[in-house]
Order: structure tokens, then C-alpha cells, then sequence
């Protein structure tokens, strides 16, 4: 039933499968899931990702692998790029 009512939600922001969020930890590893939340999946294919300030520039240096980690979960290249978005994370400790 949780899946009928969100489908709606998560396709207006891109996701047209919810599985990029509920497996964020599996797709790009706890450590980096700590930092970094999918925000969104534009009608392009760029993956908008929320980061912690600091891991900002870590993060523009995994995008290859974090691609390859993201088409690999998908099957095929879902995202063609990643545009990151330093602000606050809505999950994780202290939030």
C-alpha cells in the first residue's frame, strides 16, 4: 500500500523508481550515504544530490564510480550525471 501512495510523489521529482532512495545505502556504501541524499532525477538524467558541505569535492571525484554503482543497480545508465547541492541533510545522526 506505502508504495501506491508515494509513486506519485517520488515520480514528480524523477524517481520513477523509488529504489535510488530506499537503497542509497547499498548503492554507494554506508560512509557516503551518511553524507549525501538523492533529491532528485531530472527528465535529462542528472542525479541532484544534497551533500554535507565538506564531502562536496570527494564527491565530485567518485561521480564515475558512483555512476557505475547507480547503472549497475538500475541495469542500465539511469543517470548521466551527478549536480551536487551543498545544504543540510534531512536524515542521519542529529537531524
Amino acid at each position: 500500500m506505502v508504495p501506491k501512495l508515494t509513486r506519485s510523489v517520488f515520480r514528480d521529482r524523477g524517481f520513477h523508481q523509488a529504489s535510488i532512495l530506499t537503497n542509497w545505502t547499498d548503492i554507494v556504501g554506508k560512509e557516503m550515504a551518511a553524507k549525501s541524499c538523492p533529491e532528485k532525477i531530472s527528465r535529462e538524467g542528472v542525479l541532484i544530490l544534497r551533500v554535507d558541505g565538506p564531502v562536496a569535492l570527494e564527491l565530485q571525484h567518485l561521480e564515475p564510480q558512483l555512476l557505475e554503482r547507480i547503472a549497475t543497480h538500475f541495469g542500465y545508465r539511469a543517470v548521466s550525471r551527478i549536480s551536487i547541492r551543498q545544504g543540510p541533510l534531512s536524515h542521519g545522526e542529529g537531524t
